[in-house]
């Protein structure tokens, strides 16, 4: 089950307590369901002057920006889900070590198939 935010620059009055530091977050500037495929993915520090601080985000899990405040003009939250989690911290850690990654989403694609790929 996915759980929902509204932002203060996402109505972080209402909501500070519901950001947890480190976990990953999806948001979105429009559409209160965050889809994957069009969210910035957020790892949540702080929230400073009601301005929401990431440790790192990314929009396409192969370039990531480090230690930034969410722009402005984001309005909607959720918590990652547990496979998005995986997703990213394991395209991140290829980030890290400036190796391009193979599998991108490997909850959304088969991965039968991706081994296949990688092997022949």
């Amino acid at each position: 089950m996915k759980r929902y935010l509204k932002s203060p620059n996402i109505n972080l009055k209402k909501h500070k307590r519901s950001f947890a530091i480190g976990e990953l977050y999806l948001f979105h500037p429009s559409d209160i369901e965050c889809p994957a495929e069009e969210s910035l993915w957020g790892i949540y520090d702080r929230t400073e002057r009601n301005t929401v601080h990431l440790e790192c985000s990314t929009h396409d899990l192969r370039n990531f920006d480090k230690w930034h405040p969410l722009p402005n003009d984001y309005h909607y939250a959720r918590l990652a889900t547990r496979s998005e989690l995986r997703d990213y911290m394991y395209n991140l850690g290829c980030h890290d070590q400036s190796y391009t990654p193979l599998v991108v989403h490997l909850h959304t694609r088969n991965r039968a198939s991706l081994y296949a790929q990688k092997r022949g």
